[in-house]
């Protein structure tokens, strides 16, 4: 049985059915579409919307970034002068390399902080001082970072006019290394003898040469940055000192490597000493900072960190209502979202390190009284500058008090609280494709059903053309027939 268009198995469209139909199927298709262009215009508001949310947040600070500069450090280009170096001998030790010295020192007049990181520069230790004594040959001006307490200090002439006179001084080195990576000891470490008893660990001294005066006096602690020029015997309050000679320009004032407090004693010390800042009156960052600093490098482990607080808007509010009960408490951050994290060169400080990071946080759960976090860190973070690489973190930290910021719009300022970052790292979300899928469904299925009325609209348009045909066929023939019957009568 031959079916007609409209779905009826004995009765043929009228041609008014059939345009009627027709026109049905055009409405259908043009509400379909404007309903796809409607969804697809959702879809990208709703994406420019999450990407824009981040940049119309009021209270966001004025983001510091650090100007990255090229450094150009000039070649030393009298290698030929360190040949004439003679110390391999105790005998030979005993003199001084004067051409050598004096080249080296002039040549160190070139060089500020940042060649001596172009260059490599490593602090001197005493395993380091070990191997320069017994290949000097093979580290001649490398470059070195001293720390320690100057014990000896004079003068000494120079023939070369341009030096004239040398700064000769003797520096006790400091055992103690970096916080980062496990806990240093202040000064001289105590050893233990083969039965047990307790001994001083030895001195290890290093012999500086530089060029300029200095006003700091024997019993100072002292930095100097250097290039390795011998192995040295000079002579100390009239005993003779074996260690590497070292030229530079000049002895800066330094601070011996402080030893972090047990987690009790600090909190207690923050507590005594550190205010927060207020609107009237802002106290800047304390000096008691570098301990909270030195904890967080070399004794954050300690923590029972699964029972530490996490920092939500409740927490938040009675931080910023009132520091003080939680100074130095450790606070986990949940996942939040990277509002600028920069690095920067402290300058000389208490846990030697020449790198630490600061930054911004903000979290969902933030709102009142403030919706984001100042932090600071001994750690170098530089890996997560990238804020749209690394949008999303999570990480552990100390509180320490309240800062007042300016905002971005530079008219105004807020409040917010400081924390010390122990651990910082990338948050990776699973992935949900789930309204990636259901987008493609409804584009697959928009087309498929636009592909679909198309090819029903073109079926039903022959249908009409067909059945306009037949009807025009018919009333011919009935035509004709009552022609034809008409002649017959």
């Amino acid at each position: 049985m031959k079916l007609t268009p409209s779905g009826g198995k004995h009765r043929r469209m009228t041609l008014a059915e059939a345009e009627a139909q027709t026109a049905r199927d055009k409405r259908r298709i043009l509400i379909l579409g404007l309903a796809s262009i409607l969804l697809f215009g959702a879809y990208i508001g709703t994406r420019l919307k999450i990407s824009n949310s981040e940049e119309q947040d009021a209270n966001l600070p004025a983001i510091g970034q650090e100007q990255v500069e090229k450094v150009y450090t000039l070649p030393f280009e009298d290698d030929a002068v360190l040949a004439t170096i003679h110390d391999g001998s105790a005998e030979e030790r005993s003199s001084l390399a004067g051409q050598a010295v004096d080249a080296l020192l002039k040549y160190s007049v070139t060089l500020a902080p940042r060649n001596y990181e172009a260059l490599g520069i490593r602090d001197l230790t005493p395993e380091l001082v070990a191997e320069l004594l017994a290949s000097p040959q093979e580290h001649r001006k490398n470059p070195l970072r001293i720390r320690g307490e100057l014990i000896a200090l004079r003068t000494m002439p120079s023939s070369d006019p341009a030096v004239r006179v040398r700064q000769l001084g003797t520096i006790r080195l400091d055992d103690g290394q970096t916080l980062q990576g496990g806990e240093a000891l202040q000064g001289r470490e105590a050893l233990q003898g083969e039965e047990g008893e307790t001994q001083e660990a030895p001195d290890v001294t290093v012999h500086v040469v530089f060029l300029k005066p200095t006003d700091l006096e024997v019993g100072s602690y002292v930095r100097m940055d250097g290039l390795f020029v011998q192995a040295y015997r000079g002579l100390v309050d009239g005993e003779p000192r074996e260690g590497p000679l070292v030229a530079g320009n000049r002895l800066i004032p330094s601070q011996p490597l402080i030893r972090p407090l047990p987690h009790d004693e600090l909190v207690a010390l923050l507590r005594d000493r550190v205010k927060d800042d207020t609107i009237e009156e802002r106290y800047g960052e304390p000096n008691e900072l570098w301990d909270l600093m030195a904890y967080a490098a070399s004794r954050a482990t300690e923590i029972d960190w699964s029972s530490a607080e996490v920092l939500d808007n409740e927490k938040l509010g009675l931080l910023c209502n009132g520091g003080t009960f939680f100074r130095g408490q450790p606070f986990r951050f949940g996942i939040s979202r990277n509002l600028g994290i920069w690095t920067e060169d402290p300058g000389e400080n208490p846990l030697h390190i020449g790198r630490i990071s600061r930054g911004w946080l903000t979290n969902s759960q933030w709102r009142a009284p403030t919706p984001l976090v100042q932090f600071i860190s001994p750690l170098d973070l530089g890996e997560l500058q990238d804020r749209e690489v690394h949008r999303l973190v999570t990480g552990k930290g100390f509180f320490l008090k309240n800062v007042v910021y300016e905002r971005a719009d530079g008219r105004s300022t807020a409040m917010a609280p400081l924390f010390v970052v122990s651990e910082l790292e990338d948050f990776i979300p699973p992935v949900n494709r789930t309204p990636q899928y259901i987008l493609m469904g409804v584009a697959a299925g928009t087309i498929l059903m636009i592909v679909l009325i198309f090819f029903l609209v073109r079926a039903d348009s022959r249908s009409s053309r067909k059945l306009q045909e037949d009807l025009v066929r018919r009333r011919r023939e009935r035509r004709l027939r009552s022609e034809r019957n008409k002649a017959t009568l």
